[in-house]
């Protein structure tokens, strides 16, 4: 029997003001341990629609629902399901300095998990945990302020990773990163994927989905999905591609 989708979206729509639409009429389903990756140009609403997959905003028209509960502003106000909702899903913003804000990045690793209550030991070992998967433990009494665009993007990821969520949403995971860091930050993700994870990544970059992505959504210029489809067919797909303004 297939498995029900972590999240399923009907005809979901969302405009900023009446003028400026971001996404329109998306329907997706994304299942357990899926690694998708939402493609299109800049502007196109992919990083408006990860959000909305995070509840960080709500459609303007349409219904989300995710772990089979439906999503919505007023359902996220009840802490119990907020709660729920938060453990199962970690968002990385693409502008890292826009996720950190704790003096030391220990305190940044342990602030999620002491968030949803767990004790000071356990979510000691979980920071301690994190730190030694992403190889940032000699970093823990530093400033998140004073790293390296690589490793505040490993910060911000493990900040999600000490609640283990089912589920990470990434927003333009790579951007600003140096070769080495991109490698670095690829294997990772693989990694996580190969654990269980569902990735759901937004991104332009075709040679990142073609590493870590199983499935990929393209959206186009109209902010609607062009196409979706298993990721070899549809990076192949250059009149697809070029049609979106992925490729010249």
């Amino acid at each position: 029997m297939p498995q029900e989708p972590l999240f399923q979206l009907n005809a979901v729509s969302y405009q900023y003001n009446p003028e400026l639409k971001a996404v329109h009429c998306i329907d997706l389903a994304i299942h357990p341990s899926e690694s998708v990756a939402i493609l299109g140009a800049n502007g196109c609403g992919k990083s408006t629609l990860i959000k909305l997959l995070n509840g960080l905003l709500f459609p303007t028209s349409g219904t989300i629902k995710a772990f089979g509960e439906t999503l919505t502003e007023t359902s996220l106000r009840d802490m119990q399901t907020a709660a729920r909702f938060r453990r199962k899903t970690g968002f990385v913003f693409q502008n890292a300095d826009a996720q950190l804000f704790s003096p030391t990045v220990r305190e940044e690793l342990a602030f999620a998990p002491l968030q949803m209550g767990l004790a000071r030991a356990e979510t000691e070992r979980r920071v301690q945990d994190i730190a030694e998967l992403l190889r940032v433990t000699h970093l823990l009494e530093r400033s998140p302020f004073q790293l390296s665009g690589g490793e505040k993007r490993k910060v911000c990821l493990g900040c999600v990773l000490t609640i283990n969520p089912e589920v990470l949403l990434l927003d333009e995971p790579t951007t600003g990163l140096d070769p080495r860091s991109q490698e670095e930050l690829i294997s990772l993700l693989r990694q996580l994927h190969g654990a269980g994870k569902t990735l759901i990544t937004a991104t332009h970059d075709l040679s990142l989905a073609a590493r870590i992505a199983t499935r990929c959504v393209v959206m186009n210029e109209s902010h609607e999905i062009a196409a979706q489809g298993e990721t070899g067919k549809i990076l192949t797909d250059s009149r697809l591609l070029r049609s979106v303004n992925l490729t010249a």
